[in-house]
């Protein structure tokens, strides 16, 4: 169905993020089953995610109801774009998804699904310090306060919740904050430069595929998975990154050129992802979840909401 328009305001964020919710409510479930580590989960995932962009943007192409949709245009989304423009996208994908991708993947692979979900979900904190910093948009008082409240939430899970050894720990924790620094910087960088989301998903997924397989080979570390570890790493590439980050970035990008009350709203509906990631960890199979883990994620989806229910755009104001 086409999005709808009115006024040059675009809704079609709305239906890209239940589809990002979805995408990525799956992965740490996912993730968690296929037993990997993080480097050799990244490797796999990423190249799946290569090739599924590439099929993807070939089928969009050769199909005229989908251009009709303004998801893309195929192959043509590419022309224009010089060398100087390419730079950035490999810089971009450096940054996310390749460092993101080590970390989340990691912390998975050291503490737990749900833990990883709580701290990677603080990235809204990351990107409010990155929008000031990189686009003069300042926060206020309101948005510090969160900070606060969003690491007690994570206290929460950590201190009172169970199934994370003592012995990693640290390590699941410092992974899981650079997966949610990295993202917070990819979402400003992505509205920053409104690069055409295919061509920057592929980019990204290719320059992440390329450095996770020169990572796991530096460390010999590359082994073929089992049938059924493969199956679920095909799963978490083709809708966890192809199809995921495609739709988080084009998303971010329609609702910030639609204004505050758009932006809001996209991100107040992203929210909704470690809630629901949490949720299907049991019904998966993937681990069980305690009150203190499911207590943590709702703090943090309820958090988040308030705090973006009640910014008005008279509070962010841009230099």
């Amino acid at each position: 169905m086409k999005s709808k328009k009115e006024d040059g305001y675009n809704y079609s964020y709305l239906w890209l993020m239940v589809l990002t919710i979805f995408c990525w409510g799956i992965v740490p479930s996912l993730a968690k089953l296929g037993g990997l580590s993080g480097d050799l989960t990244t490797l796999y995932v990423n190249w799946v995610a290569v090739f599924a962009v590439a099929l993807l943007i070939t089928f969009i192409g050769k199909n005229k109801i989908l251009r009709k949709l303004d998801i893309g245009q195929g192959w043509n989304d590419f022309k224009g774009y010089k060398r100087q423009d390419y730079l950035t996208m490999v810089g971009i994908g450096v940054i996310w998804p390749l460092i993101y991708s080590f970390g989340y993947f990691f912390s998975i692979n050291h503490g737990c699904p749900s833990l990883t979900t709580i701290l990677n979900y603080n990235w809204p904190i990351f990107y409010i310090f990155f929008a000031y910093l990189l686009m003069g948009q300042k926060a206020n008082l309101r948005s510090f306060s969160f900070i606060v409240f969003a690491v007690l939430a994570v206290a929460l899970a950590l201190f009172l919740g169970e199934g994370v050894k003592a012995s990693n720990l640290i390590a699941a924790l410092g992974f899981g904050i650079v997966a949610a620094i990295t993202q917070g910087l990819y979402s400003v960088l992505g509205d920053k430069y409104q690069l055409k989301p295919w061509p920057l998903t592929l980019v990204i997924e290719a320059v992440t595929a390329v450095g996770a397989t020169i990572f796991v080979v530096f460390r010999q570390n590359l082994i073929l998975p089992a049938i059924p570890t493969l199956g679920y790493l095909t799963i978490i590439g083709v809708f966890g990154n192809a199809i995921g980050f495609w739709s988080f970035l084009a998303g971010s990008q329609i609702s910030h050129n639609n204004g505050s009350v758009a932006k809001t709203t996209y991100m107040m509906g992203l929210c909704l992802v470690p809630l629901v990631a949490v949720v299907l960890m049991p019904i998966l199979g993937a681990e069980q979840i305690n009150i203190y883990k499911l207590a943590s994620a709702i703090a943090i989806t309820v958090g988040l909401i308030v705090y973006r229910l009640t910014t008005r755009e008279t509070k962010i104001e841009t230099t």
